[in-house]
């Protein structure tokens, strides 16, 4: 959705996709298997801008939901048996 106030321009988005990118899932059982993993994401956003004679200014926000990101193991998660973890960044 977009508006036009004055100089000024508003839009407002949302989206839903599959993250390009993959996480990583390792199992330690034998033989050792690596899978990967798409998780869904949501991006909901704003942005801004407003333009004068000679200047623009401009304002974008977003905010990313279900985004899942490879960790690297800790020394507990080895210890413990676990050789990968994925965590969701909110």
């Amino acid at each position: 959705m977009q508006a036009r106030l004055g100089a000024a321009d508003i839009s407002i988005f949302h989206f839903s996709h599959i993250d390009r990118q993959p996480v990583f899932e390792i199992t330690n059982g034998t033989p050792i298997s690596i899978k990967s993993r798409h998780s869904r994401t949501e991006a909901d956003g704003l942005t801004l801008s407003w333009a004068n004679d000679n200047t623009v200014v401009r304002a974008e926000v977003v905010r990313f939901v279900g985004r899942k990101m490879n960790v690297v193991p800790t020394l507990a998660d080895l210890t413990a048996g676990r050789l990968s973890r994925a965590e969701v960044v909110e």
